[in-house]
């Protein structure tokens, strides 16, 4: 609440701001493109850095939060090459 008719940040608690500037994913994008092909693109990315961290897909699957049946589908589907 606030004796004004606009609320300023000065006003707002230091928490709200500590949020935004912790987040641990930032997603940049330079052009429109569908959803699905966005999509890829993003499970790609994720699923290729974690592979190359943890070296395993059943680890990997674990820490994506999804099934190692579904992480190698996922990886043909996408065509992204591993080893296991």
């Amino acid at each position: 609440m606030s004796e004004q008719d606009a609320i300023f940040s000065d006003q707002l608690p230091a928490s709200l701001f500590a949020q935004v500037a912790s987040s641990p994913l930032r997603v940049s994008i330079d052009k429109i493109v569908p959803l699905k092909q966005a999509r890829e693109i993003v499970e790609t990315e994720l699923i290729v850095k974690a592979l190359k961290e943890y070296h395993s897909l059943r680890r990997t699957g674990e820490i994506l939060g999804v099934a190692h049946s579904t992480l190698l589908r996922k990886a043909r589907a996408l065509r992204i090459s591993y080893t296991d």
